[in-house]
């Protein structure tokens, strides 16, 4: 039984769950992207657990690598190994199609003005949000606030390689503020609020380090709606980030897998890695 760990890196996330490996009697194997033998893939079974720590956006070879290593028995997070070859937009699809309630989106841009105008009155009028996906702590997220500086944007994007989606702007006052909630396993197992400390910034997951974090209790309904966000992707793990309009509605914005959760929930004092190890043995149990 080993827990195979994806990341070129051996930060403080490969350290908890080393430990936490190490605790519940699991063999660490770090498998790092860049020294990744393509001739020499081991063949990984139910007792393993197969776990990328790196998202896409820091190092694309990472997911090659799981992608690799995914098959029909290892044990994951994944309800199958084809949930581990999905993308980011294609969460948002679902999300919409399964009626979370996430902000108004246009799923892309047009160089048709004409059309670009009705897309921001469905978004409820400037300002609007683009988001570039693949990306997180707040890089890629953009604000127009009024017609020529969504133009400018909009010539600019649809001239690179990215992909990004337009979004109705969410405005949850000053400071910006928005919520995080862990599921796991069908239970949101802690939520927490993040406050942006600068008041000049709108992004309320920007300024790592300094960004405030105060646990969050859920009432059921919320709960459900946090659970449903993470399992309609085919995921029994993921972090949710959402928050309240100033009427109280809830918005979901995304589904992150995977995320950061070191220093974060160390200072809550909650212990995700080893709730993540555990899992994982009960989840290889089950299969047997």
């Amino acid at each position: 039984m080993a827990f195979y760990y994806i990341d070129n890196e051996f930060g403080l996330r490969a350290r908890l769950l080393a430990e936490a490996s190490r605790k519940a009697g699991v063999e660490f194997v770090q498998v790092r992207p860049d020294e990744f033998d393509n001739t020499q893939i081991p063949n990984l079974t139910r007792s393993d657990f197969l776990y990328r720590g790196v998202a896409k956006h820091d190092c694309p070879t990472a997911v090659i690598v799981e992608r690799l290593l995914l098959n029909d028995s290892v044990t994951t997070f994944y309800n199958s190994p084809e949930i581990g070859r999905g993308t980011r937009l294609g969460s948002f699809v679902i999300h919409s199609s399964a009626g979370i309630p996430i902000p108004k989106t246009v799923w892309s841009l047009t160089r048709d003005t004409s059309v670009l105008k009705r897309y921001v009155d469905y978004l409820g009028g400037f300002p609007v949000v683009i988001k570039v996906l693949n990306s997180s702590r707040g890089a890629g997220v953009m604000r127009a606030d009024s017609w020529q500086s969504l133009v400018s944007l909009n010539d600019y994007l649809l001239r690179s390689d990215q992909v990004f989606v337009l979004r109705e702007f969410i405005d949850v006052g000053v400071p910006a503020h928005s919520c995080r909630a862990v599921v796991l396993g069908g239970q949101v197992t802690v939520a927490y609020r993040m406050q942006q400390p600068e008041g000049d910034d709108f992004r309320s997951n920007a300024g790592k380090r300094l960004r405030q974090r105060t646990l969050l209790t859920l009432i059921e309904q919320e709960q459900a709606t946090m659970i449903l966000s993470v399992e309609s992707l085919g995921l029994e793990l993921g972090a949710v980030d959402f928050a309240y309009t100033a009427e109280g509605r809830l918005v979901v914005f995304e589904v992150n897998f995977p995320f950061a959760f070191g220093s974060v929930l160390t200072k809550l004092q909650y212990d995700l890695p080893g709730a993540m190890v555990a899992y994982l043995q009960k989840k290889s149990s089950w299969q047997a």
